[in-house]
């Protein structure tokens, strides 16, 4: 998957300095939240199913996510939730790492937008001995 900073290239100062805060913002809350994990109990040391979501207003929007998703080789899956809205799932395996987490929570985050979507956390959702974020 290509980094968050692969595509910085043609950006304005302001458009650069708004996607390094996201990243500094995102970096800070997750190094929290593994630590968190970590004092836990939880095994960070293993290879992991992780869980990135994201929500869109609309069948189309959450679907053309997945598409782009798919396309870049990762798996992703959809569903109709509560409030009418469509929670779109990209599972990626990796050993949880503070860097990968936020890279990856960031481009997902940055492509969502694209589709009129927003990034709502991640965990490891199917491992019911691990919380989500």
């Amino acid at each position: 998957m290509p980094s968050l900073f692969s595509a910085v290239g043609n950006k304005t100062i302001e458009e650069r300095t708004a996607m390094a805060e996201d990243y500094h913002a995102r970096l800070e809350e997750n190094a929290w939240v593994l630590a968190d994990m970590k004092a836990n109990g939880v095994d960070l040391s293993k290879e992991r199913i992780i869980d990135f979501a994201h929500v869109f207003n609309n069948k189309a929007a959450a679907q053309s996510f997945v598409d782009a998703v798919v396309a870049r080789g990762l798996v992703a899956e959809f569903d109709l939730i509560d409030s009418g809205e469509y929670d779109v799932i990209v599972s990626l395996r990796l050993k949880p790492n503070l860097n990968e987490i936020t890279v990856h929570e960031s481009d997902l985050g940055k492509l969502a937008r694209s589709f009129h979507g927003h990034a709502d956390g991640w965990g490891f959702i199917n491992d019911d001995n691990v919380g989500s974020h």
